[in-house]
């Protein structure tokens, strides 16, 4: 039986995995998110319920009805993971689900006074960290990179 010449190491032709853009991001992503979670735990908010609060108060003041699937959609977060966060915040009195007025099959989501309060202090603290985090960069390259992320997700 014929054998198959070796194949070459992958270290003989590839970067190390932590100096390939693929592995600096999920570094960086993890990195911000660790941050991002210290920061809010005074807040007893997580980061996906932080994020999903600011997406149900933003799509609110932009005049639309923010329901479960719009969230989903806007966040490009899975439904079923949306749906579970939305009823642990409604557990925690942060937000309230009612029937979508235009929609008889859709929960229209809305933040109650004490979310809106919880929000509003988790904005301030998520800022502030945001800042200390890519504040490094200065604004010249954190606007560069906000152009080339943009870019990354066109068309995803």
């Amino acid at each position: 039986m014929d054998s198959l010449p070796a194949a070459p190491f992958a270290t003989d032709v590839e970067p190390p995995p932590q100096r390939t853009f693929g592995f600096r991001l999920w570094a960086v992503k993890h990195a911000w998110t660790r941050r991002l979670e210290a920061v809010l735990e005074p807040t007893g908010l997580t980061h996906m319920q932080y994020i999903i609060m600011r997406c149900i108060g933003h799509v609110a003041a932009e005049g639309a009805l923010p329901s479960q699937v719009r969230i989903a959609e806007t966040m490009g977060i899975d439904r079923m993971t949306v749906s579970k966060v939305v009823r642990t915040l409604e557990a925690k009195g942060l937000l309230a689900r009612r029937p979508h007025p235009d929609d008889p099959r859709a929960n229209l989501v809305v933040l109650t006074g004490a979310g809106e309060a919880r929000m509003h202090q988790a904005v301030e603290l998520a800022l502030a960290e945001q800042d200390r985090f890519f504040g490094r960069l200065g604004p010249r390259r954190q606007a560069a990179l906000g152009v080339m992320l943009d870019e990354l997700l066109e068309d995803i």
